[in-house]
């Protein structure tokens, strides 16, 4: 198998993102371990990894549940914002 300069680069860098989310997970285990973690926070987080598997679920296709997961994180920023607007508004 012969590799040029593209695919060489390409190799070293998936490996590279690999690694730098498996040090992001486990430095932050270590910290949900140790109680110092705010529920909000990793909520945040999951929601979208959770959003788009549930779209997938339901539409049984990547690309699709890709773009469904976008505008529903769209659609749930819009309405925050919408809502927070209103708020600020009506706080005296």
């Amino acid at each position: 198998m012969q590799f040029d300069i593209v695919g060489i680069s390409l190799l070293i860098f998936l490996a590279m993102t690999a690694i730098s989310i498996l040090i992001v997970v486990g430095f932050g285990l270590k910290n949900v371990i140790a109680g110092k973690f705010q529920a909000f926070k990793i909520a945040m987080i999951v929601a979208p990894f959770v959003v788009f598997f549930g779209a997938y679920g339901v539409l049984g296709d990547w690309t699709e549940a890709g773009v469904a997961t976008f505008l529903i994180q769209l659609a749930v920023m819009g309405a925050t914002l919408a809502l927070m607007g209103l708020r600020n508004s009506f706080k005296s």
